[in-house]
């Protein structure tokens, strides 16, 4: 067993305490029934239309286990987390599933208390869940449902709705037992282990953490639906999982007949002037730019003040875009 702290450019990196209990068996392995415990780290961009590979050997065993980090390369929700999972045993289709999130024992993604954060089960489970980031992760070991093998296995994972389309930046591990390691694997470079940062970053209402003020009532439809009261009141949004810096604030919200006033600020700091949401008929408006703020951890929000036009008292707020400043 070897244990390597990998130097990071850049970065201090502190030392690491590990405490660590091995159990062993002084039976030894018999090689002509028994293989090795083999892992593969991976990290690609596949192209457009090609599979992501989580393992393609040649041989005899069976494949335990996979760590998968997914990384969306376009703004917005999270769809390549449709891709099937897709596995070929000796030469033959075996198993070709419904969803990334379906693979990892999961499901319906970007939904309040489902597959929306982080989460550990014993055999599965989130290793995170950022929409702002477009990023995901997620585990799985196979016990009683080991994939066996006896001459070849293809294991791998689509990215996107149809036809692999959605670009993504894909890193993983995968588990597997067999009577020698690959010949060839990707080894983890410094540059390979470079974090993706995206420079724009979408908030969607389902997952908005919100707090309103007096004045104001806020239910979930469509969008974010925030009625005014009297004099109106206001709701603070929260900016959370984006790297601290400069952004501009987009904007995405409906138009209606009854659409109400809203104005934008950062804390203390007004974005935007009053804005009339009143129309005589539906319309949406998209990346509307309300004004550019610095974010750091202290003012990672921006409030929503909303007030009546004249009967008119709803504002639907549909989407908040930043965009990086460099």
């Amino acid at each position: 067993m070897k244990l390597i702290y990998k130097e990071r450019s850049g970065v201090q990196q502190n030392p690491v305490s590990i405490n660590v209990k091995v159990y062993y068996n002084s039976t030894k392995r018999n090689p002509k029934e028994e293989g090795k415990l083999y892992s593969v780290w991976k990290r690609e961009k596949p192209d457009i239309g090609k599979f992501y590979t989580f393992l393609k050997s040649e041989g005899k065993g069976h494949y335990v286990g996979t760590v998968h980090m997914a990384q969306g390369l376009r703004p917005g929700m999270t769809l390549f987390f449709e891709g099937d999972d897709s596995t070929y045993v000796d030469g033959k289709a075996r198993m070709h599933g419904t969803g990334s999130e379906d693979y990892y024992n999961g499901g319906w993604y970007a939904l309040l208390d489902r597959w929306d954060r982080g989460i550990s089960m014993p055999i599965h489970g989130s290793l995170d869940y950022s929409l702002p980031m477009n990023r995901t992760g997620a585990y799985r070991f196979f016990l009683s449902d080991k994939l066996s093998f006896e001459k070849n296995i293809y294991h791998g994972m689509e990215h996107g709705e149809v036809g692999n389309d959605f670009p993504v930046d894909y890193t993983s591990i995968a588990f597997y037992y067999a009577a020698q390691p690959l010949l060839e694997k990707m080894e983890p470079t410094v540059e390979l282990r470079e974090n993706y940062l995206p420079s724009t970053h979408v908030y969607f209402p389902q997952l908005m953490q919100v707090t309103p003020d007096r004045g104001v009532g806020v239910i979930l439809d469509r969008g974010l639906m925030i009625s005014a009261y009297g004099e109106g009141g206001a709701v603070r949004v929260m900016l959370n999982d984006v790297p601290e810096g400069n952004y501009r604030v987009l904007i995405h919200y409906h138009e209606r007949k009854n659409g109400a006033d809203f104005q934008v600020w950062q804390r203390q700091k007004q974005l935007s002037d009053w804005i009339s949401t009143k129309a005589s008929q539906d319309s949406y408006k998209e990346k509307v730019h309300v004004g550019d703020i610095q974010l750091t951890q202290q003012t990672n929000s921006v409030t929503f003040h909303v007030r009546k036009n004249g009967t008119a008292d709803l504002f639907e707020l549909n989407l908040i875009t930043l965009e990086k400043i460099n």
